[in-house]
């Protein structure tokens, strides 16, 4: 999972270790629903034991989906 975080636009997306897209690069806003439906998301390939984040920032933006 790679979360990239800026000020104006943020964006997810899942890829299987071999590079398959299982869910395309998508924005979000960074607020408990989305947070949940990208949770959601994730249960459908049931790969939480296996999972990593990547969370990509430039700044400080990274704080708040960190915590």
């Amino acid at each position: 999972m790679v979360l990239d975080l800026a000020k104006s636009k943020n964006m997810y997306m899942l890829s299987s270790s071999g590079g398959e897209i299982l869910i395309e690069p998508t924005k979000y806003e960074h607020n408990k629903p989305n947070f949940e439906f990208i949770n959601s998301e994730i249960n459908k390939y049931d790969i939480k034991d296996n999972l990593t984040v990547v969370i990509e920032a430039t700044s400080i933006y990274h704080k708040a989906p960190e915590r």
